[in-house]
Order: structure tokens, then C-alpha cells, then sequence
């Protein structure tokens, strides 16, 4: 990685939300790994820039990084919810595509997809504590050198 420093100094809690965040870092890069494997790339372009969010949040600890976090994880879970929604109704109208060749193929496109969907929630929980405690820090420390020159 690079030697970015966190935009503020971080308390205890923030250092440790921080370290969830680089471990679902590490989570999100298998699952972009398990997407290439399974899927095609229609939508493998928005997780890369979501993941690219997700590596500048944890590096920076910047409150306005974790709400675009959130804002990007939740156009994700909505494209995996598309995506799921897609191979049912192609399964069920008759509609053949790469998924419904086989259906241990297509059954496992749908689990992983929903093990997806999961973790995007777990995300969005923890980008968004994450959010709180930076964003408090962020304004604590602005308004202590405001008050200092006053």
C-alpha cells in the first residue's frame, strides 16, 4: 500500500474501525476475485470503483469517503438484486443464457449473489460507523482550532 496518513488523528475506536475496514477490504477482494470467476463483467466495472472507495476510506479515514462508501455499496446491492432478479425470470419464462446452461451453474450464480448482497450490508453497517466516528473526530478537532484563534 502507500504511506497515506489518516486525514485526522484517530481515537481508539476509529483505529479499530478502521481495521474492520481493511479486513473487508481483504473480504471484498475475494468476492471481486469469486465475481470474475462466476460472472460476467457487466457489473464487475461499479465494484472496482466501490472497492477503490473502500481503499481510500480505510487509508484516509475521511467521513465524506465512508458516505460515498455507502452511497456506492448501495447501488451494488441494488445491481445484485437486479442481477438476481434477472436469472429468475429467465429461469422461469424459459429464457436461455450463459446461467441457465445448468442449473448447479445457476444455482450457484444466485448464492453467491446473495452471500454478495450480505456482505455489501455488513459494509454499509461498518462504513457507516465509520462515518459517525470520523465525522465526529473531523468536527471536534476543527471546532477546538476554531475556538483556539477566537
Amino acid at each position: 500500500m502507500c504511506n497515506c496518513k489518516p486525514v485526522i488523528p484517530l481515537s481508539e475506536k476509529g483505529k479499530s474501525l478502521q481495521g474492520c475496514l481493511r479486513i473487508l477490504f481483504f473480504v471484498f477482494l475475494m468476492i471481486i476475485i469469486i465475481q470474475l470467476i462466476i460472472q460476467d463483467f457487466s457489473n464487475l466495472f461499479s465494484s472496482f470503483i466501490t472497492f477503490i472507495i473502500l481503499v481510500a476510506t480505510f487509508m484516509m479515514c475521511h467521513f465524506l469517503l465512508a458516505g460515498i462508501l455507502i452511497l456506492f455499496t448501495m447501488f451494488e446491492i441494488l445491481i445484485s438484486v437486479f442481477f438476481i432478479g434477472l436469472r429468475i425470470q429467465n429461469k422461469i419464462f424459459g429464457f436461455r443464457d450463459k446461467y441457465s446452461s445448468s442449473d448447479a451453474f445457476y444455482f450457484t450464480a444466485i448464492i453467491v449473489e446473495v452471500a454478495v448482497i450480505i456482505f455489501y450490508f455488513i459494509l454499509i453497517y461498518y462504513a457507516f460507523q465509520a462515518y459517525k466516528e470520523f465525522k465526529a473526530l473531523f468536527f471536534n478537532r476543527a471546532y477546538c482550532k476554531i475556538f483556539i484563534f477566537i
